[in-house]
């Protein structure tokens, strides 16, 4: 790998997302723990949700986590496509850096519509209040547009990840700008996210894309401490 000083920044803000991807993590299970629910709204059956959250000062910040990990990933995805491109292939790491920035515009955008579930309609419903019913039609609906960018395991948003993953992991095992490993990694990661999508015939199949997710945060680290001893 090339020594350069560019690279130690893009390194940092890697660590700075795997973390965040990792307390996100953990803030879902506490989600879980205390609201006695996943964080997810059941938009077949939106009210006892939104009564669910009013009681949870987690789920707000978990969220945030979520919508800005796109800002330390746009600074550590300029390290991945310095580290992968060639004088005689830029093409491949440009695509793939691309379409994951993309996908994480996807991820933004879907937990932008949680949040302002979270922080506009759920502080002011009320279940049997006459306002009630237009809140959880308006609620499903941003909703509904959020998960068609993106959800965990579905969503367009996914799909652009699985590309952009798959691109990433043949331009390095091409490449040799980096270890092998994480080129078969992140095709790991690519096939798992696209096996997540299986959830829509069993939910129990969710855990596949959960897998993906859990080696795109083993990618991450691993590609960011590369960048760092660069």
């Amino acid at each position: 790998m090339k020594t350069t000083n560019k690279l130690r920044l893009p390194g940092i803000a890697g660590i700075v997302l795997a973390l965040m991807m990792v307390v996100a993590f953990g803030l879902d299970f506490a989600i879980i723990a205390t609201t006695g629910g996943d964080p997810a709204f059941n938009l077949a059956n939106i009210g006892p949700d939104l009564l669910r959250a009013q009681s949870s000062v987690i789920w707000p910040v978990e969220t945030w986590v979520y919508a800005l990990m796109i800002v330390p990933f746009s600074v550590f995805a300029l390290g991945v496509y310095w580290v992968l491109r060639t004088e005689n292939d830029k093409g491949l790491p440009a695509i793939g850096v691309v379409t994951t920035l993309i996908f994480w515009m996807f991820s933004t955008l879907h937990n932008a519509a949680i949040l302002t579930v979270l922080q506009v309609f759920v502080p002011s419903y009320a279940a049997g209040h006459p306002a009630a019913t237009s809140i959880e039609v308006s609620a499903r609906g941003l909703l509904n547009f959020g998960n068609t960018l993106f959800t965990p395991g579905g969503g367009v948003g996914t799909l652009l990840l699985v590309i952009g993953m798959a691109v990433i992991g043949r331009a390095t095992l091409t490449g040799g700008q980096l270890p092998r490993g994480t080129g078969n990694l992140a095709i790991a990661c690519a096939a798992f996210s696209l096996l997540g999508y299986l959830q829509y015939v069993s939910s129990a199949l969710f855990f596949l894309g959960l897998i993906g997710w859990v080696f795109y945060i083993i990618w991450i680290t691993w590609v960011a401490i590369r960048l760092l001893r660069a």
